[in-house]
């Protein structure tokens, strides 16, 4: 799981109710498109689904944040035989930003910027992630469990930063 100090444990729907699509704006160019979408209906046993999320925004500062995110996911649940459970999952996510960066409370006090500006605006980065994991899981004629696991993670974050200001 990855952790140093501590993890959060996820569970994510098996099924879905209802497919759904959901779109939004605010201020400062801001943008979120969401969609979940039902891949087999009322199949006996077995769902399917696939979500996705858009995100857009520039926000409150004077150079715009550029921020774009998106993450995409797909779930399988189902019973492939009459005691084997297999469960598939895929997500994928990846996010870019200019950033305003970190700002010098100085810098503010004198008037040289306000709280929303930046000394150095080609701050910023881009990070994401890809996890694919399948479980197998076996119940037993005694009602004991057997669970196969298996995942691949890949990840990666690029961070742009000029935090001395000498560059």
């Amino acid at each position: 799981d990855f952790n140093t100090a501590g993890y959060a444990n996820f569970y994510t729907l098996n099924a879905l109710d209802q497919s759904s699509v959901k779109f939004e704006a605010g201020k400062f160019d801001s943008y979120r498109t969401v969609a979940l979408l039902d891949l087999l209906g009322n199949q006996t046993n077995k769902n399917a689904y696939v979500s996705a999320e858009y995100q857009y925004t520039n926000g409150p500062f004077e150079n715009p944040q550029n921020f774009n995110r998106i993450n995409l996911f797909g779930k399988f649940h189902g019973v492939i035989d009459d005691n084997k459970l297999l469960t598939i999952s895929l997500s994928t996510f990846k996010c870019e930003w200019d950033a305003s960066g970190q700002i010098p409370e100085r810098a503010i006090t004198e008037g040289v910027i306000n709280r929303f500006g930046a000394i150095d605006n080609t701050e910023g980065g881009y990070t994401g992630r890809s996890n694919v994991n399948v479980t197998l899981t076996k119940v037993n004629d005694d009602q004991s469990t057997f669970r196969n696991q298996i995942y691949f993670s890949n990840y990666d974050f690029e961070l742009y930063s000029n935090f001395t200001y000498f560059l």
